[in-house]
């Protein structure tokens, strides 16, 4: 069934009456909590709407340079920044459009330690080894999975 029979096929359409439903639950949640709300690119990279997302959220993730580039340039915030593999020529331009920055193994940490700066946040992603995730394929906690640090690894 097509709901929008005069937009042409494939495109993005995108509701603004429920997307602002939604991100004002989000800012009511956010505000009652007294946290900050992010937006995760992954499930939400629809960058023509990130200057109406920040009027309710905090900010948002980035799981590479260029989606870091995206989040700094096109919804004016400094990105929460997560990358498997940092890639030097790209480090010192990461940092000055993100707030935060994680590593993903000890080895990355230990790469740009003696880089970091006193104005960004930064952390280690850790892999608990447990998840409720059924599918290895999607389940970062597997057994062979590379995303985060092992706990048995972390040291003391």
């Amino acid at each position: 069934m097509n709901f929008y029979p005069n937009v042409p096929s494939p495109s993005y359409v995108l509701e603004e009456e429920k997307l602002l439903r939604n991100l004002t639950l989000l800012k009511h949640v956010q505000d009652e909590a007294g946290v900050h709300i992010i937006c995760a690119l992954k499930g939400f990279s629809f960058h023509a709407v990130f200057p109406t997302v920040k009027k309710y959220l905090y900010g948002a993730t980035a799981s590479s340079f260029h989606e870091a580039k995206l989040v700094f340039e096109k919804m004016n915030v400094k990105a929460h920044t997560y990358c498997p593999v940092y890639i030097p020529h790209e480090f010192d331009e990461i940092q000055k459009i993100s707030s935060h920055i994680t590593f993903n193994s000890l080895s990355q940490f230990e790469m740009y330690k003696d880089k970091m700066r006193s104005d960004i946040s930064y952390g280690l992603r850790v892999n608990p080894g447990y998840s409720e995730i059924e599918t290895d394929l999607y389940n970062p906690a597997s057994p062979n999975s590379r995303l985060g640090i092992p706990r048995n690894l972390m040291p003391d």
